[in-house]
């Protein structure tokens, strides 16, 4: 399981159709130093989605990925482009393609282990689904290690859990021979649509919630 500043229990999952989404947090009023979402770059838009799922019901999420797997993302130049085709794949399967989350790879020393860790917004669907297809997306460990592949617990302190996340990204950078840090980051289409909408709303000072309905944004962040 993730060492990070998380939750002691995860929340129930609660019921209702996969694609449930909070309407958008509108706390702040307009201000100088947000500047327009087009204009962030890749870090402060990573930020503002794990800011945005850690204010809407988020689950901390640990996956490892069996030793096969490891190898193969390991000799591939673009690693995370391969955990995004086969989690979409696999999500879309079961119906969860609209589900929020924000993934990335890391790589423990010792041994240089690979596996994942990230954000969902589990809003309508049920963690059983969750969990059957993103280790499906990364290959099942089998035995009795298979039954820690996939951990998940709620997100107490989202800034804490971020600065988890960027810890070891160095380092696994290096290992991956990765050119920059945005190639470790995987974000889903769903997740980017709700926090620029969010972000403008609160940069914008709207009153009312923003309308969700509108075009996909890009599905990398």
């Amino acid at each position: 399981p993730p060492h990070g500043p998380m939750g002691r229990h995860q929340p129930p999952i609660q019921k209702g159709r996969d694609h449930t989404m909070p309407r958008p947090l509108i706390t702040h009023r307009h201000s100088p130093c947000m500047h327009p979402w087009s204009s962030l770059d890749r870090s402060e838009k990573i930020k503002e989605a794990i800011l945005f799922a850690g204010k809407n019901g988020a689950l901390a999420i640990t996956l490892k990925m069996p030793e096969r797997t490891q190898e193969l993302l390991k000799a591939q130049r673009k690693p995370i482009e391969t955990i995004r085709k086969r989690m979409n794949a696999q999500l879309r399967s079961v119906d969860l393609h609209h589900l929020p989350l924000v993934l990335t790879l890391e790589a423990t020393r010792p041994g240089d282990v690979l596996h994942l860790h990230g954000v969902i917004i589990p809003r309508g669907c049920s963690l059983e689904r969750i969990q059957t297809a993103m280790r499906s997306a990364v290959g099942y460990i089998d035995g009795h290690s298979g039954s820690r592949q996939f951990f998940a617990k709620e997100v107490s302190n989202a800034e804490g859990w971020l600065d988890y996340l960027l810890k070891d990204q160095p380092h696994t950078r290096k290992l991956l021979k990765l050119a920059n840090k945005k190639e470790l980051w995987f974000v889903s289409q769903r997740m980017t649509q709700a926090v620029r909408e969010d972000y403008e709303a609160r940069r914008l000072a709207l009153h009312d919630p923003a309308n969700l309905n509108v075009p996909p944004a890009s599905n990398v962040i």
